[in-house]
């Protein structure tokens, strides 16, 4: 369906459209290998991680060259806490497709000083 000009394609469920933008996250590798992702954290694109970590394993998904930029994290939690998206991305996406701490970039939530951190990470995002 269009709607102003933007394509929106419906799922009757979350598997469904995990899947579909598993392979358009497969297709935009092949084309562009040193792609940025800018990732969601928490439950909903758990479905996503978990087939993008299947394809990585069957061997049709290679992140060696992937950036990815998170969106949020928790003021006040260190990236080692359990409770951080950090840890919870560690455990669902970057650990099991082996990609390495220079590549995940997550908003430091032990930043004493927020305004700061987010110029930094702004400031990475632009680089």
């Amino acid at each position: 369906m269009q709607v102003n000009g933007l394509t929106i394609r419906r799922y009757k469920t979350a598997g469904a459209a995990a899947r579909a933008l598993a392979q358009d996250v497969v297709r935009a590798l092949a084309a562009k290998p040193e792609l940025v992702l800018g990732l969601p954290t928490g439950h909903t694109p758990l479905p996503l991680y978990r087939r993008l970590v299947a394809l990585h394993g069957a061997g049709q998904a290679d992140f060696t060259r992937v950036t990815t930029f998170n969106l949020d994290e928790f003021v006040g939690l260190p990236a080692a806490h359990p409770g951080s998206y950090h840890a919870f991305m560690q455990e669902h996406l970057f650990g099991p497709v082996g990609l390495a701490p220079r590549q995940a970039h997550v908003l430091d939530g032990a930043s004493t000083d927020t305004d700061a951190e987010c110029r930094r990470y702004e400031a990475r995002i632009a680089r």
